[in-house]
């Protein structure tokens, strides 16, 4: 299966998957301060989540790391995904941060 990785500086790209490809997201937060990486868009079976992952950055127990979202391309369209840095109560707006992609799969 092929992987695309990509970080925070690809936020604002343009990607084509294949079905059944997996994309690996690796975003830094700090799940302590109750903000987490969260999908606003697009809803459903687009992609399925195959691991999510959290690595503290040094060690520190509380401070931030890298999470690690592994998705599979599940169904064949062109998508805007869209992620909000914020708590799980609060809506995509209130996000401190954005990052957000083009995804085609074809």
């Amino acid at each position: 299966m092929t992987n695309t990785a990509l970080s925070q500086i690809d936020n604002g790209k343009s990607i084509s998957l294949a079905m059944g490809e997996m994309l690996t997201l690796s975003l830094t937060e700090n799940p302590t301060t109750g903000y987490r990486w969260q999908l606003d868009s697009p809803k459903g079976g687009v992609l399925r989540i195959a691991d999510d992952k959290f690595q503290p950055i040094g060690g520190q127990v509380g401070g931030s790391g890298i999470r690690t979202l592994s998705l599979v391309a599940a169904e064949k369209g062109s998508y805007r995904l869209s992620f909000s840095l914020k708590r799980a109560w609060e809506t995509p707006e209130s996000g401190i941060e954005e990052f957000t992609l083009q995804l085609n799969v074809l």
